[in-house]
């Protein structure tokens, strides 16, 4: 809120020597802008997320789904051998499956 006040007070000053001072809209925007990451900054949060796991005793696994040539994430506790979290879930894994299946019979062909 208090940037939206600024930025419009700048247009409203007249007096060069104090709109000299006071940032313009283009500058508020440009500082606004989210900075993209770097591959430096990329693989410190990465080695950071997996000196957390490890500490926590949790593992990830990666997975190809071949009925769906899908990629399926599963974080597990090591220690009780349990799956945590997957990503896609079973039941949206057994729903895509159930669709492809539906397709087929409709068209009479694979995807």
């Amino acid at each position: 809120m208090m940037e939206t006040v600024k930025i419009v007070s700048v247009d409203m000053v007249r007096d060069p020597q104090v709109a000299s001072k006071v940032k313009s809209n283009d500058q508020y925007r440009q500082e606004a802008r989210p900075k993209e990451a770097t591959d430096r900054d990329l693989e410190r949060v990465v080695k950071d997320i997996n000196d957390t796991f490890a500490n926590m005793n949790i593992a990830r696994q990666f997975e190809i789904d071949r009925d769906l040539d899908k990629v399926v994430v599963k974080i597990m506790d090591t220690e009780k051998k349990e799956v945590i979290r997957q990503i896609p879930s079973e039941d949206t894994l057994r729903i895509s499956k159930n669709i492809k299946e539906m397709l087929g019979l409709l068209f009479d062909t694979k995807y």
